[in-house]
């Protein structure tokens, strides 16, 4: 099920960066997208991070989805760090 939210994920974040460059939205379009995909991978796919070592683990709890959440937007905004937006390397991020 994973797999499956991944690649909905994907490809709704290229759709909506196709969409943001033919209509030359703002970049925040880009960003809602992001938010929208990284939910889906965590409710589709389950996917949480509940928990950070560092030395001692840290249950986070009720932070667990808003934690994942900022951790895959950020992992798909430093991978898109370039001027030009590369759609065809949003995979990693969300495999990473």
């Amino acid at each position: 099920m994973l797999y499956l939210a991944l690649f909905i994920g994907v490809i709704s974040i290229v759709i909506t960066d196709k969409l943001t460059r033919a209509f030359k939205l703002s970049s925040i379009w880009v960003v809602l997208g992001q938010i929208s995909a990284s939910l889906v991978i965590i409710m589709v796919g389950n996917l949480e991070v509940n928990q950070i070592s560092l030395g001692n683990n840290f249950e986070l709890g009720y932070l667990t989805v808003p934690f994942t959440l900022l951790l895959l937007v950020s992992f798909t905004n430093v991978m898109n760090v370039e001027k030009v937006q590369n759609s065809s390397i949003l995979l990693l991020p969300f495999v990473s």
